[in-house]
């Protein structure tokens, strides 16, 4: 059963994001489905709530737009069947308007992305590459954490080798998930290890799921937390 709309609205009135990123800004943020839309923190509405609008062809995917003049994090309900499915997808657009915030240029071109090689092999080695960084996280021994760590730039190696000049198409989104975290830190960020624990937790999805939305963001999370580790003995 697909969520009611008013009542997903009354529960993102409280929505904090404020412990998943030291510093984190909240921008404009709205839900919507194909009649109505439910605007929260816009500066031209400054009701305590949220402001009602009918939907129109403003509101399209899920992203970051310039409503009224001001960046607004939009997330399409329909379809999902979870509230922990919504936040999910609102924390990410919303730290799309962070990054507005900074004025972040470092974005990849998304329509060379739609174009990388799902090869077989390659599939596999981003598989192996994510398992590695995982293995490393959980390690108890820093001979071992350091020996996982040896092998995701490895299997990199073997990656480039295999999908070409696309690899740097995807090194690119890469860098654009880790200016996500990166963005707005200058020093002052409480350590990745805690906030990694945040986001990869119950809030998201499981870490062995690796659903495709948040695999970048994973997996620069699960690296800079291992480099955390790693710099920290």
């Amino acid at each position: 059963m697909e969520i009611n709309i008013q009542s997903a609205a009354d529960e993102l009135l409280g929505l904090d994001i404020e412990p998943y990123w030291y510093g984190f800004q909240k921008v404009a943020y709205a839900i919507y489905n194909s009649s109505e839309v439910f605007l929260f923190h816009h500066p031209k509405f400054q009701n305590q709530t949220f402001h009602k609008l009918g939907w129109d062809r403003t509101f399209a995917g899920n992203t970051v737009i310039m409503y009224e003049h001001y960046p607004t994090a939009i997330v399409n309900i329909e379809g999902i069947k979870d509230m922990a499915s919504i936040k999910s997808f609102l924390v990410h657009e919303l730290f799309h308007g962070f990054q507005y915030l900074r004025e972040e240029k470092r974005f990849p071109d998304e329509l060379l992305g739609v174009t990388y090689p799902l090869l077989e092999e390659n599939v596999e080695l981003r598989s192996r590459e994510r398992q590695c960084l995982f293995d490393a996280l959980e390690a108890r021994d820093l001979q071992e954490r350091e020996s996982h760590f040896v092998q995701i730039y490895s299997t990199s190696g073997y990656e480039k080798r295999v999908a070409g000049s696309f690899f740097y198409i995807r090194d690119k989104g890469r860098d654009h998930r880790g200016a996500c975290i990166l963005c707005g830190a200058e020093g002052k960020c409480r350590r990745v290890t805690s906030f990694m624990g945040i986001i990869i937790g119950s809030i998201w999805t499981k870490i062995n799921s690796f659903r495709s939305r948040f695999a970048s963001l994973k997996k620069k999370l699960l690296l800079l937390g291992l480099v955390d580790m790693l710099v920290a003995r």
